[in-house]
């Protein structure tokens, strides 16, 4: 019977003492050694604002009223021969009579432009039937409507039509006559591009008012018909 109380007592301490150890293991830290160093888990950060990607605004496209070369307003210098179209008017200034001519058209709506241009008409000739000379100086001021169609990328037609105001003033060496009054006018022709900008004009052009000449006879038409060409520049 002693004994068997001995065996008991000795299993009972051999049984203690194991679970002893087995707390002591597992409340043991761990071993922070070079060979196992802890790892740092770093929070997470977001991208810095110079690396995130940027959405570039839209572009806006220029608003043009020219297909190809041009823009908005079309500037020219012109020369041209003048011919009156009243008979007694060609028959005092029977010699070349220039045109000179500087114009502006304004785009407003494609393939619409406004048409602006100042004048300078002058003539030297004689009194019919006498050895009297005999001179007049016209200024015409244009405002009317142009319309350009491309024909190919460097050719290009128009058509103008509008008012047109005459200052008239016409002299001798005993007489002098000055007139102004509303009229009309509408030319044509063809614009060519010599380069992006620089263009060269061949026009066609009629204009009609008539005026009172107490010396001549009565009414008399100062309008009349110009040929000729110009230089230009599309800005």
């Amino acid at each position: 019977m002693k004994k068997l109380l001995g065996l008991a007592l000795l299993i009972t301490t051999i049984y203690a003492d194991s679970s002893v150890e087995s707390t002591q293991s597992q409340t043991q830290p761990v071993d922070a050694s070079p060979s196992n160093p802890p790892v740092d888990v770093a929070p997470s950060q977001p991208a810095p604002m110079d690396q995130c990607p940027m959405e570039e605004p839209p572009v806006v496209e220029p608003v043009s009223c020219d297909d190809g070369y041009g823009s908005f307003i079309l500037t020219e210098f012109k020369m041209g021969y003048f011919r009156f179209g009243d008979r007694k008017l060609r028959h005092t200034y029977n010699k070349g009579i220039l045109d000179l001519q500087l114009t502006s058209s304004f785009c407003v709506w494609k393939p619409i432009y406004v048409y602006t241009g100042i004048e300078y008409i002058g003539a030297n000739g004689f009194v019919p039937g006498t050895h009297s000379k005999r001179k007049i100086r016209i200024v015409p001021i244009s405002l009317g409507l142009q319309y350009i169609q491309p024909i190919t990328v460097d050719l290009k037609y128009y058509l103008t039509l509008g008012a047109r105001y005459f200052f008239v003033h016409q002299w001798n060496h005993s007489t002098s006559l000055t007139r102004n009054g509303l009229g009309g006018f509408a030319n044509t022709g063809f614009i060519y591009y010599l380069s992006q900008h620089i263009v060269v004009d061949f026009f066609g052009e009629y204009s009609i008012k008539k005026m009172r000449f107490h010396d001549m006879g009565g009414n008399l038409q100062v309008g009349g018909m110009t040929l000729g060409a110009g230089i230009g520049y599309f800005w």
